[in-house]
């Protein structure tokens, strides 16, 4: 055990369960990485298909090895609970919501205007430039090259049937306000709480965002505005994945949450370049906090013993 949490170190296998929710993240991560394989080695930008299938075969067969051996695997111990309903009916309602909500900027027509014109370019690589205008632009820096989000949503719509931009901002917006819930949800869960707790937990959360209206970055706006942009999704829904991560490895000292936390990392890039100092600093900056305490406590342990004695 890496950190002392009487909470979570002594947490029933059931606490494993809600990691399924996590199974998204492995996936953007793979894709990421084959993206980012196919956009550095200049090949045909219709080989990322096939690169995926190849990275995301090996990669869940390395942890589906890895779950096994830390006893760590995605949906083990489940049990349906009452409050799941409650949580489906928040989903739901999150869902329906984001369809009447919609606040497009310019980070739509800069960003994906590229992955649309790559649907006609295929058999070419991918691009680097900017294709917003009918004239030769400049290049992205490499920061950006590296996020994949758009490209995948464009793919997906293409491949499916569905035009791409209706399936980027109106189906990945449903899609992405759908989790918010969850992902309330079980992050108040690696904290300790019973079901119904983090269940209120997650009401609570969505009841903030609901009635939050800071402006347009304000978390209200990002999260049922604009959330199928990778930068928002990155803003809502990864910190408190983050923070939970790592609070539960440093509690439990379990290899597969590090590896969870290397994923994110890498998908978090994938959805917006924002995650490539966000998820460090979440990270970091929770260790830290986790560090002070436990400093603390062992002070105050160590005097209490030297009174009572």
């Amino acid at each position: 055990m890496i950190w002392s949490s009487e909470t979570i170190s002594e947490a029933p296998a059931e606490f494993r369960a809600g990691d399924v929710l996590l199974l998204p993240v492995a996936i953007a991560a793979f894709w990421t990485l084959s993206y980012q394989l196919v956009l550095v080695a200049r090949w045909q930008a219709q080989s990322m298909v096939w690169c995926f299938a190849v990275i995301a075969v090996l990669g869940f067969f390395g942890l589906t090895r890895l779950w096994k051996k830390t006893a760590a695997t995605p949906g083990r111990g489940y049990r349906f609970h009452p409050s799941q309903v409650l949580l489906m009916a928040m989903a739901t309602a999150c869902a329906i919501t984001v369809l009447f909500i919609r606040r497009p900027n310019q980070d739509d027509i800069v960003y994906f205007h590229r992955a649309l014109a790559q649907l006609s370019a295929l058999d070419r690589p991918i691009f680097r430039h900017q294709t917003a205008v009918d004239m030769k632009a400049a290049a992205f820096s490499p920061v950006h090259l590296a996020t994949s989000h758009e490209m995948l949503m464009a793919l997906l719509g293409h491949y499916i049937g569905i035009d791409p931009l209706y399936f980027y901002q109106v189906l990945g917006h449903a899609f992405t306000a759908f989790l918010v819930p969850f992902v309330l949800y079980w992050s108040v869960r690696r904290l300790g709480l019973n079901r119904w707790a983090a269940t209120i937990g997650a009401l609570l959360g969505i009841g903030f965002l609901l009635v939050d209206s800071a402006g347009p970055a304000g978390f209200g706006n990002t999260a049922f505005g604009r959330m199928w942009q990778g930068k928002a999704i990155v803003w809502i829904l990864f910190p408190p994945v983050g923070l939970s991560l790592t609070y539960r490895f440093l509690a439990q000292g379990n290899w597969s949450d590090l590896v969870w936390l290397v994923l994110l990392g890498i998908a978090g890039v994938g959805l917006s370049n924002s995650a490539l100092y966000l998820v460090p600093a979440v990270i970091g900056c929770s260790s830290l906090a986790f560090l002070g305490v436990d400093v603390f406590e062992g002070k105050g342990d160590r005097k209490s013993t030297r009174l009572n004695s």
